[in-house]
């Protein structure tokens, strides 16, 4: 039988005082600071890469020219990683954005992607200035950096937005106080879905017909918002032996049409009806316009007497009791059409109505 005896120990009063005595040491935040990653005792900034593929931690990283950057990023770049889970079913969140960029610009720009069991997702902008949608609301004129931003202002409750009109970017106003009818809210521009046809921009019902005489030649400006394949005019009254091409400028000349960028062939308008030619244009600025290349006989073409929202402006005052300037038109042109548009060449005129159809 084994018997078990109880000894009495002592402790001190002040169990403490001995933890109290003993010589301290203290960290020094300076001389040791926080790792860029818990598990890398080496350095106080990122972890510079050379593979955004290759920072798979949980810290902060940095790389110049690194390879699977966002889309176009070559320069330097910091980047957030964080990882949830193990190292093979776990979920990773890489946010990167431009290190030494300081224009607005530039800081405004950031990318996130993620990963799950080694499967990445393409980068996608954070932010909208990056995208184009970027919004202020402040009382001074911001610096934009996309066609599109929009801007608050809070002193007098107007709106505006950041505007191309062929020739420079502005601010233009579109709502509040007295906003000017401008093309944002008045007209806009022409997305004819593929295969489906609409005006070059908003037209009234019962329009009218636009005389041209041989050699003369209508121009009217528009913008497009989709891909258009197919343009037509109307012959609404014929003229035997009588033809026209219809042809496309650019904006290069604004406020008059630029370079020639195609035309038709000879159209015959000798019978009525729309008159389809076929073109390849992509979203944005166009002249559209017809010439009667016939050497003696006038035909008609459907015109309009709704005012052009994209149109630069009248050359000389008119009264508003008369037809709207809406185009620009060249007289004694012969047969051949002009490549490119005369220099400041044209007076003013009505519109040819031109309908889109919408393309792939």
């Amino acid at each position: 039988m084994t018997r078990k005896f109880l000894v009495p120990i002592s402790l001190p009063a002040d169990p403490t005082a001995a933890l109290e005595a003993a010589t301290k040491q203290y960290v020094d935040n300076k001389a040791a600071p926080v790792p860029a990653r818990l598990a890398a005792q080496t350095q106080t900034g990122g972890i510079t890469v050379t593979d955004w593929n290759n920072a798979l931690e949980s810290g902060w990283y940095d790389g110049s020219g690194a390879t699977n950057a966002p889309p176009g990023e070559v320069g330097w770049m910091a980047g957030e990683v964080v990882v949830h889970r193990g190292t093979t079913d776990r979920y990773l969140t890489q946010t990167v954005w431009r290190m030494t960029d300081t224009a607005p610009a530039g800081q405004q720009k950031s990318w996130r992607r993620q990963s799950h069991s080694s499967v990445w997702t393409p980068w996608f902008a954070m932010d909208w200035a990056a995208v184009g949608g970027f919004s202020f609301s402040q009382d001074a004129a911001p610096t934009a950096t996309k066609v599109g931003q929009t801007w608050f202002q809070t002193s007098t409750g107007r709106s505006y937005v950041w505007e191309y009109d062929g020739d420079s970017t502005q601010w233009v106003q579109f709502s509040g106080g007295s906003a000017p009818a401008s093309p944002v809210i008045y007209g806009g521009e022409a997305r004819p879905a593929p295969d489906r046809w609409m005006p070059m921009y908003p037209l009234p019902l019962g329009a009218t017909g636009n005389s041209v005489p041989p050699g003369r030649m209508v121009a009217a400006r528009i913008r497009i918002g989709t891909n258009v394949k197919t343009i037509s005019a109307e012959v609404s009254t014929a003229a035997a032996s009588s033809y026209m091409r219809v042809a496309v400028y650019d904006d290069s000349a604004y406020p008059y049409p630029g370079a020639l960028i195609t035309q038709s062939a000879d159209i015959s308008c000798t019978t009525t009806g729309l008159k389809d030619f076929a073109v390849n244009l992509t979203p944005g600025f166009y002249w559209l316009a017809a010439m009667n290349t016939s050497p003696t006989n006038t035909f008609t073409l459907r015109g309009t007497t709704q005012a052009n929202p994209w149109h630069p402006g009248s050359v000389v005052p008119y009264s508003v009791n008369l037809l709207l300037p809406q185009a620009y038109m060249l007289t004694g042109m012969g047969t051949t059409v002009p490549s490119p548009w005369p220099t400041n060449g044209g007076t003013d005129t009505g519109a040819i109505v031109f309908l889109l159809q919408g393309g792939p």
